[in-house]
């Protein structure tokens, strides 16, 4: 039977945000046996994501303003609407009503834990699977909250490909979790993994699923522009917000160095490569 205090320091290290593992040195020895260092201090990560967050409150609400004056972006809204529905191609439509499932919540939350689940697998950790589960938490609350409170009708049906949906239309939800959720798994997979060539793909990846999100969401007359827009605008707020989450308990948190696997054992630490921060 593990001992409590063995147990105990196991429970840390699954939810710790700096979690290490010193490759042949002891605590002190250089930049890698430095507890310190495991997890790093990048606190210009921490500005920038706090910057990220108050430009997109400034355009979302900037957004929502503009609706009841039907000028600046809102002016754009039927426009665009019409030059989507004038455009659709029949080969095409049953290809983007397909892909814009995924953005669903039952649908995006299964690849999502499938993706998270191999983080947590190759760290060793349930944190990243943690910091993911409050932002999908955050991204949907704030999704409900705001249809129900703002309630703004939908694009005619007969612009709109079916099925129909009755939810308010601003912000647009398949585009807010979308972009909430891919940004924070992308910070994670550029937090935790080590291979550039990793992080610039999923840099590449994150981003053209939220811009084809958006766009699957107008092609199909499900939304204005000015939801698509704002659901990018306050998804990012939501990602932005669990960034300065993440740093803040990096900060704050004891760095949990794993021991390296004994020689000759042919295994991985528990904790990984160190965390890349």
């Amino acid at each position: 039977m593990q001992h409590p205090t063995g147990q105990r320091a196991s429970l840390r290290r699954l939810l710790s945000p700096r979690v290490g593992v010193l490759q042949g040195t002891t605590a002190g020895e250089g930049s890698g046996g430095n507890p310190a260092s495991v997890g790093g201090g990048k606190r210009w990560v921490l500005w920038l994501a706090v910057a990220a967050a108050a430009l997109s409150v400034v355009a979302a609400v900037g957004i929502y303003e503009s609706l009841g004056e039907e000028d600046d972006l809102a002016a754009y809204d039927r426009p665009v609407l019409d030059f989507f529905a004038l455009h659709r191609l029949s080969w095409l439509t049953p290809a983007v009503a397909a892909f814009t499932r995924i953005g669903s919540a039952p649908v995006l939350s299964v690849i999502l834990l499938l993706l998270v689940g191999i983080l947590c697998w190759r760290r060793r950790s349930l944190y990243p699977l943690l910091l993911l589960a409050g932002a999908a938490a955050a991204s949907v609350l704030l999704t409900v909250v705001l249809k129900n409170a703002l309630d703004r009708p939908r694009p005619p049906y007969d612009l709109a490909v079916p099925p129909f949906e009755t939810s308010g239309s601003f912000p647009s939800g398949h585009t807010l979790n979308s972009t909430a959720l891919a940004l924070v798994l992308c910070y994670l997979m550029l937090r935790f993994s080590r291979p550039r060539p990793l992080k610039l793909v999923a840099i590449g990846v994150a981003l053209i699923y939220i811009a084809a999100m958006g766009v699957s969401r107008l092609y199909l007359g499900a939304h204005w522009l000015t939801d698509v827009v704002s659901g990018w605008a306050l998804g990012l707020l939501v990602a932005a917000l669990a960034v300065v989450v993440d740093r803040l308990l990096l900060w704050r948190a004891p760095a949990v160095i794993v021991a390296p696997p004994a020689p000759g054992s042919g295994g991985e630490s528990p904790g990984g490569d160190p965390v890349s921060a």
